[in-house]
């Protein structure tokens, strides 16, 4: 199961407990956008890492270019983060 934070993970978790699911060999969970809160549970939830300040670093930064020069945006332009993977108890 993907979720998109970790809150969403615990509430999974959370529900296949419940369901009685054996987590990970029946049902296996991961946050795309784990703030580390998933390492303090019982079950520690793994997750997708991302460098969130720096990507809203960038937006800021993108956007405070397009109010300055006040013109159409119709290059397309792609930006790459590094990320990491925490491996724990739920994949």
């Amino acid at each position: 199961m993907l979720t998109a934070n970790d809150l969403q993970a615990m509430g999974v978790l959370r529900a296949a407990k419940d369901c009685e699911y054996e987590i990970p060999d029946e049902l296996k969970i991961l946050s795309l956008t784990g703030y580390s809160m998933g390492d303090l549970l019982e079950t520690r939830i793994s997750s997708m890492e991302m460098p969130l300040e720096d990507i809203a670093n960038k937006s800021l930064e993108l956007l405070i270019n397009k109010i300055k020069c006040k013109s159409d945006y119709t290059q397309v332009e792609h930006i790459t983060f590094n990320t990491s993977l925490n491996i724990r108890e739920t994949t």
